[in-house]
């Protein structure tokens, strides 16, 4: 067949390719948060086109949803790719070994795309909001990627597919290879790394690059293309029923958060899958965290965690312990949300030094 096709975003329902069947096309161009899947042995011949809208001028964590695709001078023109000091170009992958990046110079030579590989990129100041695209064939099988255990371990891994994929799966196939059941992405919009463990069941979007962390074992991080998934919109996580707390901090410019759940099942020590830490392949000089409570003798030179999953029960006898990092003398603003904690359930924030007691849930403290 010669046919163009185009899939939108905003359907109801997403084509999938049924098991054993061929389709051939001679393109299909997919929008971006839309999605295709290809079933089990089925094939798609022909060019597919992934448009991923970057709506900002910030950073972004982004992968290949496709197989093919090269960057080059050509690609960064075409793309609004922005341009740096020195000949650099803003899009590089990720060197584990001293968590620093591999800028493309200008004149290198066309480099592919690796399938499962997260790259970050920046569209050129000024530019309108508009779309990075990639352009190959459909890939149909696993995705496997070596992951590499010198440095701190950290990987920026890429979601291979024009689909989504579940995060809370992704993990614990590869939890033998993996520091903690923990993903760690982008946030543009508030310039820091948000994590993501097991129990949100994140969903990870096509084209979306994120984080995992190796403990060192030598092998290839899957992706089984089972995985994947449709969504009806461009969106990245469900809604969590479990009792939390968000302790949110702010300067007025950067704002943070800290989350404590609490699920049936966990402990005050350490949860895979269910305690998130900090993302640790850059400095954090303005952060909030918290340190387990069952590490009570270590709190200064302890993990410091994004996300503590606790038991759900004996709230009122569980004192979190919290740490902020921020810049002497600065004028700042604490407060918390309580979401689905029972009735009349009251949070605190305690400064033992100056042994004070202050309510989050009900007023900001500064």
């Amino acid at each position: 067949m010669s046919d163009d096709i185009v899939i939108p975003n905003g359907l109801t329902n997403y084509p999938t390719v049924p098991d054993g069947s061929a389709l051939i096309i001679n393109s299909i161009t997919i929008e971006s948060g839309a999605t295709l899947i290809a079933e089990g042995t089925s094939t798609v011949t022909g060019n597919i086109t992934y448009n991923r809208n970057l709506v900002t001028e910030n950073w972004y964590l982004v992968s290949a949803p496709e197989v093919g695709e090269t960057y080059d001078d050509d690609y960064v023109s075409a793309n609004s790719i922005a341009s740096g000091p020195l000949g650099r170009r803003a899009i590089a992958p990720y060197k584990t070994e001293n968590d620093s990046w591999l800028h493309f110079q200008a004149g290198g030579v066309s480099t592919l795309f690796t399938s499962g590989k997260g790259y970050s990129v920046k569209r050129s100041n000024g530019a309108e909001p508009g779309n990075i695209s990639f352009t190959g064939t459909l890939k149909v099988d696993d995705t496997t990627i070596a992951l590499t255990t010198t440095g701190n371990g950290y990987n920026l891994i890429g979601n291979p597919y024009p689909s989504y994929i579940n995060s809370a799966s992704l993990l614990t196939t590869n939890t033998g290879l993996l520091d903690t059941q923990t993903i760690w992405v982008w946030n543009q919009n508030t310039s820091n790394y948000d994590t993501k463990i097991t129990t949100n069941d994140f969903k990870i979007a096509p084209g979306q690059g994120f984080f995992v962390q190796s403990n060192g074992t030598s092998g290839d991080l899957s992706i089984p293309k089972s995985k994947q998934s449709h969504n009806t919109t461009d969106t990245f996580q469900k809604s969590n029923s479990n009792p939390e707390i968000r302790l949110n901090f702010t300067d007025g410019e950067n704002n943070r958060t800290a989350k404590i759940y609490y699920i049936d099942g966990t402990t005050t020590g350490f949860d895979n899958g269910h305690d998130g830490k900090l993302f640790g392949g850059v400095p954090h000089p303005f952060a909030i965290y918290s340190y387990l409570i069952a590490d009570e003798l270590n709190y200064v030179d302890g993990i410091k965690y994004a996300i503590q999953s606790l038991p759900n029960s004996d709230y009122e006898n569980m004192i979190i312990p919290i740490g902020i990092n921020t810049d002497a003398n600065k004028d700042i603003t604490f407060n918390a949300e309580a979401l689905n904690l029972p009735s009349g359930m009251k949070v605190y924030l305690a400064d033992i030094e100056n042994n004070t007691y202050t309510r989050l849930d009900e007023v900001d403290s500064n």
